[in-house]
């Protein structure tokens, strides 16, 4: 219930403003924009928020419920938009629309964030930049840039660079949407800084699945906004392990974006050690078994070795009274195809 809240400020058009969710406020923020009459377009950017937080829009009077805003622009992104206008959208009317930017999880941590709007369907340019990636260094830290989050309609998970033009290796129950095929809509959230939640930088599309292995081939392909990446554009990118080497006691470390790894509502990186415990044989293959932690949202992440290699994917904990034993899908499985195309990338 918005009863007890007021609009905060009108926002002007190209006015980027910057506000907070507050405890005890019910973590939700209203402002108001006024519509000319003339206007076919409206866009709304939501965006510079380390939460997961969303858009509710409403026109004419002010809102006094979420379920009373009309318009909701909710998903498991950290930036929204929302558009209004132009083919095959709702239509933009002259008047006063309500923008509720609020978070449907956290409750006690402030959090900020930047809302802009403009009378255009193009996002606005400071948002279209993608920033290089650092170099990163043959060690742990340097591990992190290439493990990166993957978010759909479904939920979010983890996934690893496997080449630098932008090849994307996760699990397949990380992009299987609702109806059993791929998600429609993949994002690709990457950590500059691992105590900040990723930033959603990229868009990828499917390459392979296999479905037995649990394992799918993406490409990074554009950015997040559908803008084409910068010429020349390179990725860190995680070297092979020969994991048919590793044997029982080898070191792992398991990286990724567990649900569990972050206090707000979305979490940061997260990095857990174990050892390889044990093997077990499939049809497909031999899995690896690992004491390392495996939460939800790792999968799809990185597995490595004491040489910063990849050895293979955390993909799922084993069912039962385990404990924190673990699947790990080494990297010895993937088809000949997809390897064919990692080599011909590098």
């Amino acid at each position: 219930e918005l009863t007890r809240y007021t609009v905060e400020k009108e926002i002007t058009q190209d006015q980027a403003i910057r506000s907070m969710l507050v405890p005890g406020q019910g973590m939700a923020r209203t402002f108001m924009v006024k519509v000319p009459p003339g206007k076919e377009v409206m866009r709304i950017d939501l965006f510079d928020s380390i939460g997961d937080i969303d858009i509710a829009l409403g026109y004419g009077d002010f809102p006094r419920s979420l379920k009373k805003a009309g318009i909701v622009a909710e998903s498991y992104l950290g930036r929204e938009s929302l558009v209004l206008g132009g083919s095959g959208n709702v239509p933009l009317e002259a008047g006063r629309y309500y923008i509720t930017v609020f978070d449907q999880i956290l409750t006690g941590m402030p959090e900020s964030f930047s809302l802009h709007v403009t009378f255009s369907t193009d996002p606005p340019m400071f948002l279209l930049h993608i920033p290089p990636f650092p170099v990163p260094g043959r060690d742990l830290a340097g591990s992190i840039l290439p493990t990166v989050e993957i978010i759909s309609d479904a939920g979010r998970g983890s996934g690893c660079i496997i080449s630098k033009k932008g090849l994307l290796l996760t699990n397949w129950h990380v992009i299987e949407g609702m109806d059993g095929k791929p998600s429609k809509d993949l994002y690709v959230a990457v950590s500059f800084s691992p105590a900040s939640p990723p930033l959603e930088l990229f868009r990828a599309q499917v390459v392979d699945v296999d479905r037995d292995r649990d394992i799918a081939l993406l490409r990074i392909h554009e950015g997040l906004y559908g803008q084409p990446l910068p010429g020349s554009y390179e990725f860190p990118y995680f070297r092979f392990s020969d994991a048919e080497e590793a044997t029982i006691g080898d070191n792992l470390y398991i990286i990724g974006y567990p649900a569990v790894g972050g206090t707000g509502s979305r979490a940061t990186i997260t990095v857990t050690r174990g050892i390889v415990s044990g093997f077990e044989q499939t049809y497909y293959g031999t899995l690896l078994k690992t004491d390392g932690e495996i939460n939800t949202g790792s999968s799809g992440g990185a597995c490595i070795g004491e040489d910063f290699k990849l050895i293979g994917l955390p993909t799922r904990i084993i069912e039962g009274d385990s404990g924190q034993l673990g699947y790990i899908t080494p990297v010895s499985m993937l088809p000949k195809a997809w390897l064919h195309m990692v080599y011909r990338d590098n």
